[in-house]
């Protein structure tokens, strides 16, 4: 405001020395003024300059924010994708372990009942075989009773029945 003043009043001294035809006091008004209006020139640039230099820096700032956010944003996502992967590995680890574990344990009980099927089967077939093997061994020794032949002929003949009778049983389950 001051400059503006002073501007005012050598525009005002020029004004009035050419009035007044001196021209030594024109000259030195007009000196006066031209360097007035280059001091106010100067300072607008300077102002304009140091609007635009804050104006550039607060947008440059807001950039960097704004990237920063960004940046904060894609980790942020990118970890709870990654926990996501995780907890989902794991949890289909844990499904494959219990469908092993129920796998094992289908088979230990599949084992089992082939074991005790066997053992069943091979009791089943030795009693008649021993039945029929002692009565046949009685009868050798017996030959001159007929009774007693009789007698270990009916039980050998009972015996071979049910033994022929299981080996049937047998080739049935075979065929399932």
């Amino acid at each position: 405001s001051g400059d503006y003043y002073n501007e005012s009043k050598a525009r005002k001294g020029l004004s009035e020395a050419l009035k007044n035809s001196n021209p030594q006091a024109a000259m030195a008004h007009l000196e006066r003024l031209i360097v007035l209006k280059d001091s106010l020139y100067q300072r607008e640039i300077r102002e304009t300059t140091s609007e635009f230099a804050a104006k550039y820096g607060n947008e440059k700032l807001q950039q960097s924010l704004e990237y920063e956010r960004h940046q904060y944003r894609t980790v942020l996502w990118s970890t709870a994708i990654i926990l996501l992967l995780a907890t989902c590995a794991i949890a289909l680890l844990i499904y494959l372990n219990k469908v092993r574990r129920q796998c094992y344990d289908i088979l230990q009980r599949e084992e089992k009942i082939r074991t005790d099927f066997f053992t069943n089967i091979t009791h089943e077939f030795r009693t008649p075989l021993t039945v029929i093997h002692g009565a046949s061994n009685h009868a050798l020794k017996h030959l001159d009773d007929t009774d007693v032949i009789i007698d270990d002929l009916h039980a050998i003949v009972r015996h071979e029945s049910r033994l022929l009778c299981l080996i049937n049983q047998l080739l049935d389950i075979a065929k399932l």
